[in-house]
Order: structure tokens, then C-alpha cells, then sequence
């Protein structure tokens, strides 16, 4: 994989055609956010992209980033925060992420407080959780 850091070349009619695929309202906002998505055009359905253009060096930071959250985090805490990208609801209480993840009690609250403690996730009221955007 390349680093951030590192250039990337495509041609001018270099294309990427995707099979038809459902983005959650958030993760769409996030990818737009983010600058990966620019001039997104929808089906009018919520989720569905019709056609968009990928900024692919914010794309590659994106990727970069997910990778080393993977690689020095505890697999409750990515399941945790791909719930939180996957759904639309912006906001989870700690027993719905227990039911989400599998996972008991302890080990979500605890990586819960370690998500709050990097800024990855916010408390907003005893028991529920944001994503930190």
C-alpha cells in the first residue's frame, strides 16, 4: 500500500465503473466530507450513487488511516466505529452496540472510554455515543 505522502498517477480517461452498491446517509456525508466524493450525483433514492467523482489521494488518506486504526486498535473498537460508518443513525447507546458487536459490557464500555479518549467517538448523555466529526 502506499503512504499518504507517496504520488499517484492515472491517465485522463482512466475510469472506475463500480457494481451497484447501497452508502449509508452518514458514510456518503463522511465521504464528502472528507473530499473523497466530489459531485455526487444520486438515483434520488437515499444511498444510491448514480455517478461520482473520487478524489483518489483523499481516498488513499482515508485508506491509510482505517489501516493503522486496524492495526493499533482492538478489533471491539473498529467494530464499534464500522457500525458507527455503516448505519445511518448518528448516534448508538452502549447497548446497541453490545447487541451490534457481539461483544459484553465491559469490553464496549471500556473501548468505548478509549474511543472517547482519542477523539475518534464523543459522549453526548450518559450511556450514548457520536461520532467525533
Amino acid at each position: 500500500m502506499t503512504t499518504p505522502g507517496e504520488k499517484v498517477e492515472f491517465s485522463e480517461d482512466t475510469e472506475l465503473r463500480c457494481a451497484s452498491t447501497t452508502i449509508g446517509k452518514t458514510e456518503l456525508q463522511r465521504l464528502k466530507q472528507e473530499k473523497v466524493f466530489r459531485d455526487v450525483e444520486t438515483d434520488g433514492e437515499i444511498g444510491v450513487v448514480k455517478e461520482v467523482n473520487i478524489d483518489f489521494r483523499n481516498l488513499a488518506q482515508l485508506v491509510y488511516q482505517y489501516d493503522t486504526l486496524d492495526m493499533v486498535a482492538s478489533q471491539v473498537r473498529v467494530e464499534i466505529l464500522n457500525h458507527f460508518r455503516a448505519e445511518d443513525a448518528n448516534k448508538f447507546s452502549t447497548g446497541e452496540l453490545v447487541k451490534a458487536t457481539g461483544r459484553n459490557d465491559s469490553n464496549v464500555s471500556e473501548a468505548l472510554g478509549q474511543l472517547v479518549d482519542e477523539g475518534h467517538l464523543k459522549k453526548i448523555q450518559k450511556g450514548f455515543y457520536a461520532l467525533n466529526e
